[in-house]
């Protein structure tokens, strides 16, 4: 049973976030034979950073600091500036015992990002549609420099199902997981009560031995957590889709008065001007003393 914690723990964080589930991933991602759990240390971080839903998984092996975050929105560009300020608070953490400010040069673990990305649309590098792309945070800068005094590098990796990636060639965990995921997309489709939906893919997925054992032992737990996800994402879409919308409207009402007051510098009277553009009689009123 997954126990009760104060944030809300996605899918994918709560599959992964073993020593031997986070060591396969680490096989899978970087094409090693790790046998040994004991090589994992665990260091995700517990409290809420960035969403109130935590979708990040973060462990180290051997020399390498590994960050892993499923992403399942339009990819965002600003992901290396979460993951900078993700990384320093993870530093803070396995360096809270050690002393930064002597002179002998503390050992760090290597970090890796890395985004598995399991959102609506292709991953495209001009217009090009691939499995795989690189967000760099240099990218953000507004100065553009030769010598870079801050970089971090992100891999973006296409893992829904329907990519073909090399790496869910191979039966394994993170495979059934893209499974899993394009089955609760489909799902959805067919059904227009999430709840449903989401009963349904997880009878299917235990049917066709698609995280069996795993969603046997906690089908509750990942329903609530579904709902959770897919509700979060939805009311992202709309927020976006409103933010357009009011922008669009923004133009538009913005390209009126402009229009009106080119109207106006030409000797055109209030209610001609009204006819054309439906701007209001007060607001072209305005607009007259603002010319003036």
């Amino acid at each position: 049973m997954i126990k009760n914690q104060e944030y809300r723990d996605s899918v994918f964080r709560t599959i992964f976030n073993n020593k031997q589930r986070a060591l396969e991933l680490y096989n899978i991602l970087y094409e090693t034979d790790y046998d040994n759990p004991e090589l994992v240390e665990l260091i995700t971080l517990e409290d809420v950073l960035f969403t109130p839903r935590k979708n990040d998984l973060a462990f180290l092996v051997e020399d390498k600091f590994i960050i892993v975050m499923e992403h399942q929105s339009t990819i965002n560009e600003n992901m290396p500036i979460r993951l900078l300020l993700y990384i320093a608070r993870l530093y803070e953490k396995i360096l809270a015992s050690e002393n930064i400010y002597r002179r002998k040069q503390i050992s760090l673990p290597t970090p890796e990002f890395i985004v598995l990305y399991n959102g609506e649309d292709n991953l495209c590098i001009h217009r090009k549609k691939v499995t795989e792309k690189v967000l760099k945070l240099s990218d953000a800068f507004k100065e553009k420099l030769e010598d870079i005094p801050l970089e971090l590098i992100v891999k973006v990796i296409d893992i829904r199902y329907s990519s073909q990636h090399k790496i869910l060639e191979q039966r394994s965990i993170l495979k059934e997981y893209s499974e899993f995921v394009e089955v609760v997309y489909e799902e959805q489709k067919r059904e227009e009560e999430k709840e449903k939906a989401f009963e349904k893919a997880i009878k299917k997925c235990i049917e066709r031995n698609i995280l069996k054992e795993f969603l046997e032992r906690n089908s509750s737990e990942v329903l609530n957590m579904l709902t959770l996800e897919y509700n979060e994402e939805v009311a992202k879409r709309i927020e976006r889709e409103e933010a357009r919308e009011e922008g669009r409207e923004e133009g538009q009402r913005e390209g009126r008065e402009e229009v009106a007051m080119q109207m106006i510098s030409i000797g055109m009277n209030d209610e001609q001007i009204q006819q054309c553009t439906k701007l209001s009689l007060d607001k072209i009123r305005q607009l007259r003393k603002v010319i003036k």
